[in-house]
């Protein structure tokens, strides 16, 4: 037995080890310094395996027919086009440099020039412009149908207005040891490379959720994926490490017959509503796919009023007064084949033994029944707003109010645009560089119409200092630098 101390004396006092082979010895100590908990994870009620996508669970109807009505509604269509090409309307992707200098030694990044790491002295470096040029080349194809990430992004944008979330495939190549050695050991995977970028169906890559709710739980070979283990090791085909497994193709609910992605294969993003810690989404379509099914049968309705080969004309009833059924049946046709029959409501024939009276009563009011323009405006503006689009947009003028009220739209707009650019840089944008192995640049966006104002704003206040400076005279009406014509004099020293 011996005492082994822990800690330098404190005020005279010291802790110490006791060691025995007995049970009050360094076994029971080791036993309670090992022992440990931790904060449980909240229960999410979803999992184990792949989960049905949030919005599939919340609707009233599938969320696939969410999605269909949004797709083939005009109204909703032309919102998330919008929307989209708002988001993306200008070059697009744009790389800006992580930092401005960057410590070769202790990876020190800082936003100064400085020759020497303030840290551990070291020398700095600038962002390296072959990375900007080798980003460049691969987002302007990225898989082998040549898609762009500018194409790839904005289809991914669509399913995230219509599902919840937007999922992106990045399809790794893995080179295995087929030997061992003394760097690898037999059936290591010693590289990975990125080949391509996909955009996936939300609806059909589901995520993988644990017991205790977290994503993953399964684990698979980058290999050999056709089976899923609940536990991590080797395969035992190859060797390889199995990989944490985060999402799943899946052909119905529950279904675990599809492919296995890993955690680094898998890009996912949400912004309008996100659920699953980013991983799921409630598609704002979910809120009005009813009000763009009843503008789809407004429009229906109307058809049918107008299609004059239909055998049932709505809200048209017709009163025969015959004996002679051939004659109703002639008289019929001959309305039938009038050029405009709705512009007489009464449809008669001479009245002789062999002829038949007809009379239409057309319980059309003069506005098309179910047509109110007031419902179509209020239902148009509802889906524009659940999609973040103003009515401006859609160059409906009817209630903008002027001048000053298009431009608050406009904003409003251009501030949500910003929002969800900064959360795309930040967040998938960033995750999608690291990932391709890209740590100086990063991707960015033009900045919004009210930043691009605020900096013509500053530019505008410096230049009006100038003038003032040099004895001119200069004014700033609505953002617009005015200067009145005045003589600068040069020194002799200026060129």
């Amino acid at each position: 037995m011996h005492l082994q101390q822990l800690g330098a004396t404190d005020g005279g006092k010291a802790t110490y080890l006791l060691a025995s082979n007995g049970d009050l010895g360094l076994p029971a100590t080791d036993r309670k310094l090992e022992a440990s908990t931790e904060t449980p994870t909240p229960d999410t009620n979803e999992g184990p395996g792949p989960v049905r996508r949030a919005t599939d669970r919340i609707a009233p109807i599938s969320a696939d027919l969410v999605r269909r009505v949004a797709l083939t509604g005009a109204e909703c269509a032309e919102a998330i086009r919008t929307r989209r090409d708002e988001l993306y309307r200008n070059s697009f992707p744009r790389f800006e440099p992580r930092f401005s200098r960057k410590c070769e030694h202790c990876g020190l990044e800082t936003g100064r020039a400085a020759d020497e790491c303030p840290q551990c002295g070291g020398a700095m470096r600038d962002p390296d412009p072959a990375e900007k040029r080798a980003a460049k080349e691969l987002f302007g194809s990225v898989n082998p149908e040549g898609q762009s990430l500018r194409d790839v992004a904005k289809r991914a944008e669509v399913d995230q207005w219509t599902v919840g979330v937007s999922v992106l495939v990045i399809r790794h190549e893995y080179y295995q040891a087929s030997a061992g050695g003394a760097l690898y050991r037999e059936g290591e995977i010693y590289r990975e490379e990125p080949t391509a970028i996909y955009r996936a169906d939300p609806l059909t890559v589901r995520p993988v959720v644990a017991d205790d709710g977290r994503i993953g739980g399964e684990w698979a070979c980058p290999i050999h994926r056709d089976a899923g283990h609940d536990s991590p090791g080797l395969c035992p085909e190859c060797g390889a490490d199995r990989r944490e497994v985060v999402a799943q193709e899946t052909s119905g609910y529950g279904s675990k017959d599809g492919r296995r992605y890993l955690r680094n294969e898998i890009l996912t993003w949400s912004y309008p509503h996100p659920r699953l810690r980013g991983w799921d989404g409630i598609a704002p379509a979910v809120h009005i796919w009813q009000k763009q099914a009843i503008l789809d049968m407004m429009d229906r309705w109307g058809g049918m009023y107008f299609n004059s080969s239909n055998d049932r004309l709505p809200n048209k009833v017709y009163m025969v007064h015959t004996s002679n059924p051939d004659a109703f049946e002639r008289a019929v046709q001959t309305a039938r084949d009038e050029d405009d029959q709705y512009k007489q409501s009464v449809l008669t024939t001479a009245l002789d033994p062999d002829s038949v009276e007809i009379d239409e009563l057309d319980g059309m009011p003069d506005e098309l029944l179910g047509q109110s323009q007031d419902i179509k405006s209020d239902f148009k503006s509802d889906i524009r707003q659940a999609f973040g689009i103003s009515d401006i947009h859609d160059s409906d003028l009817e209630d903008a109010g002027g001048l000053n009220n298009e431009g608050l739209q406009l904003e409003v707009t251009d501030r949500s645009l910003a929002s969800q650019m900064l959360d795309y840089r930040r967040g998938w944008l960033d995750t999608l560089m690291k990932r391709l192995g890209f740590t100086d640049w990063r991707i960015a966006f033009l900045p919004s119409r009210e930043a691009q104002d605020a900096d013509a704003l500053q530019d505008n206040l410096r230049a009006a200092a100038f003038v003032k400076q040099a004895g001119g005279d200069a004014e700033i009406v609505d953002g617009e630098l005015h200067v009145d014509d005045f003589e600068v004099e040069l020194d002799e020293s200026d060129d």
